[in-house]
């Protein structure tokens, strides 16, 4: 069960909460997500900064793989090697330029 889950981003409501639920369910199930036409429809398309904020904690509890983040890509690709979570200590806080401080999950 290693194949890719492709989403198409521009699809239901074409903005972050796709990327966050497909990281999500990415890291739970340690299947690969491609996801294309991160939000398409929107005036600036592609990753924003609180956007590659949620991409980092989640490849860095996970030590996934990761192409496609940077500012502005309309496309991301979410390897995880098959570990839910790092072992050892993870920051009670995370830094992402929308929300202030957020508490780790």
């Amino acid at each position: 069960m290693n194949d890719v889950v492709t989403l198409d981003g521009a699809h239901g409501e074409d903005g972050g909460q796709t990327l966050r639920t497909a990281l999500s369910l990415s890291t739970i199930t340690t299947r690969a997500v491609c996801l294309v036409n991160l939000r398409a429809r929107r005036r600036k398309p592609g990753l924003r900064p609180h956007h590659l904020s949620a991409v980092k904690v989640a490849a860095a509890m996970t030590d996934a793989v990761v192409s496609g983040d940077r500012l502005g890509s309309t496309e991301l690709m979410f390897s995880p090697p098959g570990t839910p979570r790092k072992p050892g200590p993870m920051p009670s806080t995370w830094q992402t330029p929308r929300s202030g401080e957020v508490p780790a999950p």
